[in-house]
């Protein structure tokens, strides 16, 4: 099972970023970031520190729903077990990606879950989770 580790770059420099998550970006794991343009990047850059950023995807969309949906997609279909996804600020905070993430955890979930227990969703179920 994938693990995904999502972290705040905070709102400022690095002198600002918790110790935790400066030791998990800086712990070799595969590191992914919304958008590089954000202070903490270019000192991390400095240290050598290798990402891969989705500003490309933000270019190629016109509307930022589907951006958030490629960025998903993409982290989902990753060949890394594990991975750090980072986003500016608070990842709690205004955070669509991280949202949309945490969605699809909850569905696979209600679906081995059914599906373990060899149960028939609910037609009302079935409306709610193409919803969300």
């Amino acid at each position: 099972m994938k693990k995904i580790n999502i972290v705040g770059l905070g709102a400022g420099d690095i002198n600002q970023l918790p110790l935790g998550v400066y030791k998990l970006l800086k712990s070799g794991l595969p590191v992914y970031l919304r958008t590089k343009e954000h202070p903490v990047v270019s000192q991390l850059e400095e240290e050598g520190f290798e990402y891969q950023s989705f500003d490309h995807i933000y270019e190629s969309h016109a509307q930022f729903e589907a951006v958030y949906q490629e960025i998903c997609e993409t982290l989902f279909s990753t060949q890394e077990d594990e991975l750090i996804y980072g986003v500016p600020g608070h990842p709690l905070v205004a955070e669509k990606t991280v949202q949309l993430l945490k969605l699809s955890v909850v569905k696979a979930f209600w679906m081995i879950f059914f599906v373990c227990c060899e149960l028939i969703p609910l037609k009302a179920f079935n409306c709610w989770m193409q919803r969300i």
